[in-house]
């Protein structure tokens, strides 16, 4: 593998910089997700407080719109107590039969035109003088509306159903008083006008209404004659543009983000998608019903759809891609829709998405900037982690070779110890080599002592001969038969003995070939350099058997005497009645026996000799084979530690330098 193959300082420089840089990157990793965290987090945020503005304006819109149609409304119920004061202060308001007037009446709904004559009506004493042109004073509605602030008629029955005609206005209608149209008790649609009904059942009313070319917040009474019935009812209203100029005004003047802005639409009837109030007020009027957005979808038609669908003072929230013009690329758009259904005001609080994103954009630039300078920090760190590492390594690197020589030294010390025990070891085989020369020796004692039990036997057989020759003198040599069968135990005592010691010899032959074995096995085990070793103790043990074969031989031979001798004690007393005939032949008898016994006590000496040199033989052969089995073990522990720290001191030039090749 390539990494066996680097030096250890390239070793320790590339550990430390993982070491280093890994944890370096894992922080720029960590700060990386965690500004991209912030991010989308500072996105979501952002968006949610950007809807949460929407709404928040759109709501405040609402409450205002309505604030402002409260007001209204009760401004219309103050003018409608005004205006009553006021007819009552001038008299009330009559009809004087005396004086009959023809009208042209228009039908305000459908402009159907019938001629009727009604009686004349007037206020206190004043007729009321139909009067169309605009600079023309008529008293009884421009009082009213000097004091209201806003638009005054008045209306007279025309008819049983209660259709009420407009005989003094205030309204203009292409710049002239709008009289002579009136209000139908019964709409086109046969349902009842609720302003007639409300009148008629002698009530006000209240409300909304389109009047001639504008929307108005509208105020009904009904005017009784002196029997309390219903012949006719005052109108007060308020321009809805005139009374919410400052409400126009905040809508306008109020900014969602950088370009968001806010606008109201009409959801039904005849104007339903025009324009209220628009951006700047520019496109006030504009219908937008059939405005479609990037995508094509009729966005403005879904808009009226959704707010019309709230519950009141809930919002909605539509998006839309909205293209400028041609060379612009669409952009996404959020709008936040309430309804206010009694004016059919559509409130819209948009703004472009990407607008709100302004902060989202900061923050990502400072956590760009943040990783940048974490890049910066952790590049500086790491050229200071490599510098560091590189001299670190580098004396690390220095300590080590220096180590690696002084064990390299020790390791040749070691392999110089080695070669010295070797020396040792050869010694000892010399010591081995003596101890087969002892072993000889020993074979030519045990040679000699074969010899003298041959000249004892001799000796043996002789003194049979002698004895018997002598038998027939043995009733004379009963005194000498005496002596004699004293000698003779002497002699079976003495060959007893022999035979002990013969044992002693072919014991101590066997336990010289055990030894010899297991020095043959040892030398096996020491491999080439137990072979001579071995070769000694194959001789050894040769000799061994083959000394143990003469021992077996002597030792029938001094079994076949004592045998004898017993033989010749019993013939002894079988002539014991002859023995002292027999002194002479006793006398050589005596003598022979003499000269056993001397040769006896020399093969007693040469077997105490032998027994002495043998033993010494044997703590000779156990001293050199514990020397050579501990000298064998020692050998081979030194071997394996000198191989041992060669090997290491290989690896570890290796692990310094790098492998250059495979070993």
């Amino acid at each position: 593998m390539m990494w066996s193959k680097l030096s250890l300082r390239v070793r320790l420089m590339s550990l430390g910089l993982v070491l280093s840089i890994v944890p370096l990157a894992g922080v720029a990793w960590l700060n990386h997700r965690q500004n991209a965290k912030i991010l989308s987090e500072s996105r979501e945020g952002v968006h949610e407080l950007a809807l949460a503005d929407l709404q928040h304006t759109s709501a405040a819109i609402y409450q205002n719109t309505d604030a402002f149609a409260t007001a209204l409304r009760r401004n219309v119920e103050l003018s409608l107590t005004i205006a009553g004061n006021y007819i009552h202060d001038e008299g009330g308001i009559s009809i004087d039969a005396s004086v009959v007037r023809d009208w042209t009446a228009v039908n305000q709904a459908t402009n159907a035109v019938q001629n009727v004559q009604l009686a004349g009506m007037k206020i206190g004493q004043r007729p009321v003088v139909p009067e169309r042109e605009a600079k023309a004073a008529v008293a009884e509605v421009d009082e009213i509306g000097k004091q209201t602030g806003g638009l005054a008629t008045i209306f007279q029955r025309m008819n049983d159903k209660g259709d009420m005609l407009r005989v003094a206005t205030s309204v203009l209608k292409d710049g002239r008083r709008a009289i002579g149209t009136y209000i139908p008790a019964v709409s086109a649609d046969g349902t009842p006008n609720p302003v007639v009904a409300a009148v008629l059942r002698g009530e006000n009313y209240i409300g909304r209404a389109f009047v001639v070319d504008q929307w108005c917040t509208t105020g009904y009474a009904p005017i009784r004659n002196a029997r309390g019935e219903v012949v006719g009812m005052t109108f007060v209203g308020m321009p809805e543009a005139k009374a919410t100029a400052k409400l126009r005004e905040q809508i306008i003047s109020t900014k969602v983000g950088k370009t968001g802005y806010v606008y109201v639409l009409n959801a039904t009837g005849n104007t339903r998608g025009h324009y209220v109030i628009s951006q700047g007020g520019k496109h006030d009027g504009k219908n937008l019903w059939e405005a479609r957005d990037a995508e094509g979808n009729l966005f403005i038609q879904e808009i009226c759809r959704q707010a019309q669908a709230l519950e009141e003072g809930k919002l909605a929230t539509v998006r839309y891609a909205w293209q400028v013009d041609q060379s612009s690329n669409p952009r996404s758009k959020t709008v936040v829709v309430s309804y206010y259904k009694p004016w059919d005001w559509v409130i819209g609080v948009g703004s472009y998405d990407d607008e709100f994103e302004g902060a989202a954009r900061a923050v990502e630039q400072l956590g760009r900037t943040g990783e940048r300078s974490t890049l910066i920090v952790i590049g500086c760190v790491a050229v200071a982690t490599i510098a560091v590492w590189f001299f670190t390594s580098r004396a690390i690197a220095g300590k080590i070779n220096h180590a690696v020589a002084q064990l390299t030294t020790n390791a040749d010390e070691l392999s110089s110890a080695a070669q010295q025990v070797a020396s040792a070891t050869n010694s000892m085989s010399q010591s081995a080599s003596a101890q087969a020369a002892a072993l000889e020796e020993s074979s030519s004692s045990l040679e000699e002592l074969a010899a003298m039990t041959r000249q004892n036997s001799a000796a043996v057989q002789e003194t049979n001969t002698l004895a018997s020759t002598a038998q027939q003198a043995a009733e004379r040599g009963n005194e000498r038969m005496s002596q004699m069968a004293k000698t003779l135990d002497t002699i079976q005592q003495s060959a007893e003995q022999t035979g002990k010691i013969i044992k002693v010899i072919d014991e101590i032959a066997f336990q010289t070939n055990l030894l010899a074995l297991n020095a043959a096995v040892e030398a096996a085990r020491a491999g080439e350099a137990g072979r001579g070793f071995a070769v000694v103790a194959e001789e050894v043990r040769n000799l061994a058997l083959r000394s143990a074969e003469s021992a077996k031989t002597t030792g029938e031979l001094l079994q076949r005497s004592l045998t004898s001798a017993r033989e010749g004690v019993q013939m002894g007393q079988a002539v014991y009645t002859v023995f002292n005939e027999l002194t002479s032949t006793a006398k050589k008898i005596h003598t022979t026996v003499e000269q056993v016994a001397t040769a006896s006590l020399s093969q007693s000496k040469g077997i105490d000799q032998l027994n002495a040199a043998t033993a010494e033989l044997d703590k000779t052969a156990q001293t050199n084979a514990a020397s050579t089995e501990e000298t064998a073990a020692a050998v081979q522990q030194v071997a394996a530690q000198a191989a041992s720290m060669k090997s290491t001191v290989i690896d570890l030039k290796a692990l310094i330098n790098g492998r250059t090749q495979e070993n």
